[in-house]
């Protein structure tokens, strides 16, 4: 589960490192600072004060604040899309339809209890990391073509509409701080919607 670590791993002592693991130790820092912060309120110099390095070599490895944020928006979707990936692959042989996409929704709830606002309140996030959250979006579409297969041009409007209503619930969700007695009854909204609009799952 994604959440923010405090302070980089090389706070308070400067060492020399090879180019990718700078880049992946800048990356950690600033996925902490922005976890949970919106956008304007983190500054390159709070991400360079987190990794114990100066402002100068956060913007040799990343050119502007705007890449440096769309840089960690897409690790944390790589992340969350592999940890769906597990979710989905750790259940039985033949799982039903239904039983795939909850597990994959799962993994969203607790994203974002975790703080992992990003995929559905961007706030005043620049364009590099809005675009970003485009094609999560549209992999997450992706994916449920592939649990779901569409049979009529039906099934096709479902799946397309289902991220934004998880979208709205979640948004809600997270706004009554995320109560463990109303998550059960999230997911049996958004699992019901689909079902819904799909008319059955399918398989």
């Amino acid at each position: 589960m994604r959440m923010a670590t405090g302070t980089g791993p090389e706070a308070g002592t400067r060492r020399r490192l090879p180019p990718h693991e700078r880049r992946a130790a800048l990356l950690t820092s600033a996925s902490a600072a922005f976890t949970g912060a919106a956008y304007e309120d983190v500054s390159v110099a709070d991400v360079a004060a987190r990794a114990g390095v100066s402002e100068p070599l956060v913007f040799r490895y990343f050119p502007t604040k705007a890449t440096l944020h769309a840089a960690v928006v897409q690790g944390w979707a790589d992340d969350l899309m592999h940890r769906q990936d597990v979710a989905v692959g750790a259940l039985p042989s033949g799982a039903p339809a239904r039983d795939r996409v909850r597990a994959a929704l799962e993994v969203l709830l607790d994203d974002a209890a975790a703080g992992g606002h990003w995929w559905f309140d961007p706030g005043s996030e620049p364009a590099t990391s809005a675009a970003v959250v485009a094609t999560v979006r549209d992999a997450q579409v992706d994916r449920l073509r592939v649990l779901l297969p569409p049979h009529w041009v039906r099934h096709d409007y479902a799946i397309a509409a289902y991220p934004g209503f998880v979208e709205a619930g979640v948004r809600r969700w997270v706004g009554l701080g995320c109560p463990l007695d109303e998550r059960a009854h999230l997911i049996q909204a958004a699992l019901g919607a689909l079902e819904g609009a799909l008319g059955d799952w399918g398989g």
